[in-house]
């Protein structure tokens, strides 16, 4: 384990700037922290060592470690490194050995193909990992759930280099922080998202496959259905599952990286989907997230994009307003929703690619109206969020994902 101080850089002012253009939102530059190493494609923000305040696990892909820094009453203290596997990319968090305490998860790209497991001890120190092999494949992405309906947290992991080499491998968690091999799904993963969409009350499992999206039936047991597919507008760099249109029926929503296309496929609640829907948004959308962003009771789809950032509002029948771009800010190719500052305002968060890599906290003031508060920097490229009460202390917490 290796510690080092973490350095905190402050940028004074974060004023909503308007832009030149009638339909483009700006924001300043923001504030940044340091971390160790470089090439860190992934962080995750929860309480590891049980004092109320927010921590930080980031990947570091060229160290084949994680960074954990322990959060202070003035920000953030020591940063301690942990091994992995080599080349880590994705990070989850969860209890998985049932202790009450939160372990993580990173999933481990080019080098040895594995999944490593790190046991917390609750005081935000963690134990050797395990790793689990999965052979010649390209870890990209993971997401937890609890497949086989045993109370313990399973984990599947989407791998692949290109749309037809690609696959998700599921571990069926033990309950004691080890795993048994649970099936492998071919010809999918490029994106992964998880939801009940036949409502049977099992989890089940979409997974982007090229041009299209695999959507795979749980059964309950750890298994899955054949995947049956449907085509999206091009190469799905990210998805979600929300319910657009108000039937109770949950539905996909994908993005086409090199079209510049966000896809809506409206769910039949039987877990078919109909026709894609197709609007335009700006160059490269790598990330996405769906929440009602101006409070009217229908959901939004936000959108990180190559530039700047797109907010499609929702008309609550299925269909999606043009988009409204923010920017101010580079590459913000990681974007997540919450209400971070319990004002009952679903504000968003944002990671930015490249040699800035930061999370940016747009606060919303009312009505879908965001201002920009600091930053953290993550150095080197994030790609995509997560957000959400991970350490059951009633406020949000942001999980990362990042690539070059």
């Amino acid at each position: 384990m290796r510690i080092a101080k973490l350095s905190l850089l402050l940028i004074a002012s974060f004023a909503l700037m308007a832009s030149a253009s009638a339909d483009m939102r700006r924001f300043v530059e923001p504030l940044s922290v340091g971390l160790n190493g470089s090439a860190h494609f992934s962080v995750a923000i929860a309480d590891f060592n049980r004092d109320g305040k927010p921590d930080l696990a980031v990947t570091e892909y060229t160290g084949d470690a994680v960074d954990v820094v322990l959060g202070s009453v003035n920000g953030f203290g020591n940063l301690a490194t942990y091994p992995t596997g080599n080349s880590p990319r994705g990070i989850a968090t969860a209890d998985f050995n049932r202790d009450g305490k939160l372990d993580i998860v990173t999933v481990n790209g080019d080098k040895d193909n594995s999944v490593s497991v790190l046991l917390g001890n609750g005081d935000g120190k963690f134990q050797p990992p395990i790793n689990y092999s999965f052979g010649k494949l390209n870890n990209i992405n993971v997401v937890v759930a609890d497949f086989n309906g045993d109370g313990n947290p399973d984990v599947a992991v989407g791998r692949g280099t290109n749309s037809t080499n690609i696959a998700v491998a599921v571990l069926l968690g033990n309950g004691d922080g080890t795993f048994s091999a649970g099936p492998t799904l071919g010809h999918a993963g490029s994106a992964l998202a998880i939801g009940d969409v036949n409502g049977d009350g099992k989890v089940d499992l979409v997974a982007g496959s090229g041009g299209s999206v695999l959507v795979f039936l749980g059964r309950g047991d750890g298994n899955f259905q054949q995947g049956v597919s449907y085509k999206t507008s091009g190469m799905t760099f990210a998805l979600a599952l929300a319910d657009f249109n108000g039937d109770g029926k949950l539905d996909i929503a994908t993005l086409a990286y090199y079209n510049n296309v966000a896809s809506v496929l409206l769910g039949n609640g039987n877990g078919t989907f109909q026709t894609h829907v197709d609007y335009g948004v700006a160059d490269q959308p790598k990330s996405v997230a769906v929440t009602d962003l101006n409070g009217d009771g229908h959901p939004d789809l936000i959108i990180g994009d190559g530039a700047p950032l797109s907010v499609l509002l929702g008309n609550g029948d299925g269909t999606l307003r043009p988009q409204t771009l923010y920017g101010g800010f580079p590459s913000p190719d990681g974007i997540a929703a919450g209400d971070v500052n319990g004002d009952g305002q679903i504000d968003l968060v944002t990671v930015n690619g490249g040699t800035y890599s930061y999370a940016s906290v747009l606060v919303n003031t009312g009505f879908g109206k965001l201002r920009a508060t600091p930053e953290y920097d993550a150095k080197h490229a994030a790609t995509a969020l997560a957000e959400g009460d991970f350490n059951n202390d009633g406020k949000d917490d942001v999980i990362v994902n990042g690539s070059y």
